[in-house]
């Protein structure tokens, strides 16, 4: 049996699935579906033309399907659809799409904090991540298992691959790679591959390293990028393939690597790939875990995902400074 609060506008064309829960003051417009076991917190608006599944919550003061922030845009019917177990937080909103025939969409399982903005026609897949205050202009796609950071901006029509990592800050304004970290702010780089989040999903060290090695020979390529798109890869591999393709389909163009660091003698001092120029000792790195409060040395900053090389090489350039 659903619990509708008192307070709580809810349109009798509205369709509510069982035990669906509706908070003080929280509008429920017509023409939306709501799914079983939903959670509609306080003071969050439900828009016309909203489909959502199961198990879904709503967090207070969220707008969810609201008009598209178009200036062309004249009221026609338009669609967002959200599928089940999804998470978004207070003051978070997403916008509709401009006409019913692609849905801006939110897959299973995501996971959007307070403030998160989603434009219109974007398309999210499952267990996505977007952290607070970040902004996905119109036509925006992330991949499964993206993560983006606090505070990011990403440019419409911009792709984001399958478990890319994008970090706090950073302005996106052309494709991120699948498996990638990508940083920065005018430009935004790309600095290897996301091993931390690979390792999380269960991705074998064997194929870790056929990715490493594709990477290198994209974006490390001596020539052109559309040049190293035409090598010879692992087109066998899955993964590698996914990698490649995302790069030769792009529209937009892909985010460049960031250039290698070179130590005083004039070596370098990593290749750019996330293996600091060694990945196969990598694997198997010791992890230094989390060092006791206190000590002077700045070590601090380690946590497990830190190895004993990356203390030694970050303890170095603070002496130097």
């Amino acid at each position: 049996m659903s619990k509708i609060h008192p307070t709580a506008i809810v349109h009798p064309d509205a369709v509510l699935g069982e035990d669906v829960e509706i908070g003080a003051y929280a509008i429920v417009e017509a023409n939306t579906r709501i799914g079983a076991r939903c959670r509609i917190l306080t003071h969050a608006i439900i828009a016309a033309g909203t489909t959502m599944g199961e198990d879904n919550v709503i967090g207070h003061h969220a707008v969810i399907g609201g008009a598209p922030q178009v200036l062309a845009y004249d009221g026609q019917p338009s669609e967002l659809v959200i599928g089940n177990r999804n998470v978004i937080r207070e003051f978070s909103n997403i916008n509709r799409s401009t006409e019913s025939k692609v849905p801006t969409r939110i897959g299973n399982e995501c996971y959007l904090m307070a403030h998160a903005h989603i434009g219109h026609h974007c398309q999210l897949s499952d267990r996505v991540v977007v952290c607070n205050n970040s902004l996905l202009a119109g036509h925006v796609e992330a991949g499964p298992r993206a993560f983006i950071s606090g505070n990011v901006v990403v440019h419409q029509f911009s792709r984001i691959g399958r478990l890319a990592m994008i970090g706090g800050l950073s302005a996106i304004n052309q494709d991120v790679p699948p498996f990638s970290m990508a940083v920065g702010s005018r430009p935004c780089q790309l600095f290897g591959l996301n091993l931390v989040g690979l390792r999380r999903a269960g991705i074998e060290p064997l194929d870790r390293r056929a990715l490493q090695d594709t990477f290198h020979q994209i974006f490390r390529h001596e020539g052109s990028f559309q040049e190293a798109l035409l090598g010879d890869f692992r087109m066998d591999h899955t993964l590698v393939r996914e990698l490649v393709e995302f790069c030769q389909t792009s529209k937009r163009g892909v985010l460049k690597a960031a250039r290698r660091s070179r130590t005083s003698d004039g070596e370098e001092g990593g290749n750019g790939d996330g293996s600091g120029g060694e990945a196969p000792g990598r694997e198997d790195a010791e992890i230094v875990p989390q060092a006791p409060q206190g000590l002077s040395s700045g070590r601090h900053i380690a946590d497990r995902y830190f190895t004993a090389e990356d203390i030694l090489h970050l303890e170095g350039r603070r002496l130097k400074s």
